[in-house]
């Protein structure tokens, strides 16, 4: 990955998931982690609608920088730059979601900033608070299909 700030989800740190994935055969774990980050990619994927009004600078020096990249033509507003960014990198139980988009921590990270917050951009925790429920069902819709290809259920 980048050396630049990038936003990493691992569902391991989620404490209900940790007590059932200790109780779970490998390759259940294992589907039941790509199920839920396939569902967590999409969930981040979605962006609020474009604003109907000014955006709100968190300072002048912000307002600045931005003009001065709109004027070099190297910023012309939504790209789906971010959106593109979110994926889920390796396999298994070991996977994680990522966006390695620089910009990804300033609009939906910890660091999100006043304009994308007044703009309605949700964040990594906004988003995984209010879908837990659906992450969790995701999680053991995989794990139950493993199981049921193991014969275990």
């Amino acid at each position: 990955m980048a050396n630049t700030p990038f936003i990493g989800i691992d569902i391991q740190g989620i404490t209900t998931l940790n007590e059932r994935l200790k109780k779970l055969p490998k390759e259940a774990r294992d589907l039941g982690t790509e199920s839920a980050n396939e569902y967590i990619v999409n969930a981040m994927q979605v962006q609020p609608p474009v604003p109907n009004k000014p955006f709100q600078w968190s300072s002048d020096k912000q307002r600045r920088y931005v003009m001065m990249l709109i004027s070099k033509g190297q910023w012309s507003g939504r790209t789906q730059e971010l959106r593109k960014g979110w994926k889920a990198v390796g396999k298994g139980y070991n996977q994680i979601v990522v966006n390695e988009v620089p910009s990804s921590i300033f609009v939906q990270g910890d660091e999100q900033i006043r304009g994308h917050k007044a703009n309605g951009w949700q964040t990594v925790n906004m988003v995984l608070k209010t879908r837990a429920k659906e992450i969790l069902n995701r999680f053991d819709g995989g794990a139950k299909k493993a199981l049921k290809k193991l014969k275990l259920n």
